[in-house]
């Protein structure tokens, strides 16, 4: 997809939502996972494939961005996650989740230049943003609550700071003014 009238010059967009599993493959991850909600469902970490067809972008290109819910997430010590559980969180898969974050850095993470992180006042501002969807954000809410905070105080595994802009929001989704 092509950013119309860019300042940026010749540019793509991409999406972690461009690369959730088929359904076969969906299927399968639930099969092997029985009981397992956080990875019977598409938006958690694992739930990718990295294998994929898009159309083709011919370069060379000034910017590509890349969003998703959960970029800029890294492995946390267990029992930071841990201490982050909620009711919602019991069968939460915290080895296979930071497991799979690691993977998420070769993959990704370890080529992108620079950091746009939208950064929230409050985790839970999310379930206010969708109420309407509120199994959806109660699948992912665990890894806000958990992996936001390393992200915020320590920013991108690997990554120089001097490359990272982070712009602060309110419960509105709204730029905070003066940070």
């Amino acid at each position: 997809m092509r950013l119309q009238g860019s300042c940026f010059g010749k540019s793509a967009t991409v999406s972690i939502d461009d690369f959730y599993l088929n359904a076969k493959d969906q299927a399968k991850m639930r099969e092997q996972n029985p009981g397992n909600t956080h990875l019977e469902c598409i938006w958690w970490e694992g739930r990718h494939s990295r294998s994929f067809n898009m159309a083709e972008v011919k370069g060379p290109l000034m910017v590509v961005l890349f969003e998703g819910w959960m970029l800029g997430f890294k492995p946390i010590p267990i029992e930071v996650v841990k201490s982050c559980r909620s009711r919602i969180m019991l069968h939460f898969p915290v080895e296979v989740v930071n497991r799979n974050l690691e993977a998420y850095y070769d993959a990704w993470d370890k080529f992108i230049n620079a950091w746009i992180v939208i950064k929230n006042k409050e985790p839970s501002c999310v379930y206010q943003w969708g109420l309407q969807v509120r199994d959806f954000v109660s699948r992912y809410f665990p890894a806000y609550k958990a992996y936001l905070p390393a992200l915020y105080s320590e920013g991108l595994l690997g990554f120089d700071p001097e490359h990272l802009l982070v712009v602060d929001i309110d419960d509105k989704r709204n730029p905070i003014l003066g940070n």
